[in-house]
């Protein structure tokens, strides 16, 4: 088992057609991890530290974070966790129209976070395997998979958007892609020479999350500030539970926390708090206008921050009995040449976990 924080990252998006137009000034500023706020109306300074801060305003500046960075930086890694037996989770936070969207799916030749971690999850898995997987290769956008392109395509197509004051695109549900991988290796015993499988899984939740907003900033009625409210009230569970979990580890008393409040909450459960590797991306904009919206978003990464996960190989219960009786067998051959004391600690040992994983698995 391993104990880890949740890794959070910010990334501030450059600014849009309607912020240009209203002539909006950039607020939020980065410097290696930390994200300074400087607040145009109180004039107040506010810095947050994160694992990771990627500043996406100016293509020319040298520190630009672009999709591949992002991915590199946050994604690969979960990626590798997930191939050693690691639940894994990536989901992306923030106000409506900030660039989660952007950042976990992209668009045309900018590939987001969801179809660079499929596309290397199978190249890899291709180099593994004996029977050549079905790896297309596009002229312009590399290497795909042509099935899961498709469901991706189709899973995206009926998410609902709608415009709003804040987005002309905004999407009015959260998005959750899941994949479960399950590896299989084949040892051969040195006892009986009999071969044994020897199973690791992990599930991998990449979440783009609807966007939070106030009605007022989104100027929605109707059918639309339904749809915000249902949103929003998601989101406050998630914050809730997130809050909980904060308090659990900073009291280091038990805290009840209410993931059962909504269907996302649920579904994150593991993810948050419980058997995974977790990473967040809080999306932002550098825009003065939306300075509330971005310092709630940066203030909820900050007590994500302070999560921690308990996180365990996923592996076949069998598995782990075949490795202590392998053990046992070892000791037997142990008494056998004569080295009996040793012997003698080696079987207690052996016995005692053999007694230990029955117990887990029955």
């Amino acid at each position: 088992m391993e104990n880890s924080a949740v890794t959070v990252a910010v990334r501030v998006r450059p600014f849009s057609a309607r912020e240009k137009a209203e002539k909006a000034t950039q607020v939020i500023f980065m410097n290696g991890q930390e994200t300074n706020v400087q607040h145009p109306e109180s004039r107040q300074s506010y810095s947050f530290t994160y694992d990771f801060s990627f500043c996406s305003v100016d293509g020319d500046d040298p520190t630009f974070a672009s999709q591949k960075t992002v991915y590199k930086t946050l994604a690969r890694p979960l990626l590798q966790r997930a191939f050693e037996g690691f639940n894994t989770c990536l989901f992306a936070y923030g106000q409506t129209g900030s660039g989660k969207s952007y950042t976990m799916m992209g668009f045309e030749e900018e590939a987001g976070v969801i179809p660079r971690f499929c596309q290397e999850l199978f190249m890899k898995l291709a180099s593994m395997e004996d029977e050549e997987l079905r790896v297309r290769e596009h002229p312009v956008h590399g290497p795909y998979v042509a099935e899961l392109s498709g469901w991706l395509e189709l899973g995206n197509k009926q998410r609902a958007t709608a415009a709003t004051g804040m987005n002309d695109k905004s999407s009015r549900s959260h998005s959750v892609f899941t994949l479960v991988m399950t590896q299989t290796k084949v040892h051969n015993s040195v006892f009986t020479g009999e071969e044994h499988d020897h199973s690791i899984s992990s599930r991998i939740n990449l979440v783009d999350l609807a966007g939070s907003e106030r009605c007022r900033t989104a100027q929605t009625s109707g059918e639309r500030l339904r749809e915000g409210a249902s949103i929003n009230k998601s989101l406050l569970t998630l914050g809730k539970v997130i809050s909980a979990l904060s308090e659990q580890v900073l009291t280091r008393k038990k805290v009840f926390i209410p993931y059962r409040e909504s269907v996302l909450t649920w579904l994150l459960k593991e993810s948050l708090g419980g058997n995974s590797k977790t990473a967040m991306i809080a999306t932002v904009s550098p825009a003065g206008t939306n300075v509330e919206e971005s310092l709630s978003t940066l203030r909820y990464a900050q007590q994500a921050r302070t999560i921690i996960n308990v996180a365990k190989v996923n592996e076949d219960t069998s598995a782990k009995l075949i490795r202590a009786l392998r053990g046992a067998l070892a000791a037997d051959a142990a008494c056998l040449t004569g080295q009996c004391e040793t012997c003698c600690s080696n079987w207690n040992t052996v016995m005692q976990q053999i007694s230990s994983d029955c117990g887990t698995s029955c």
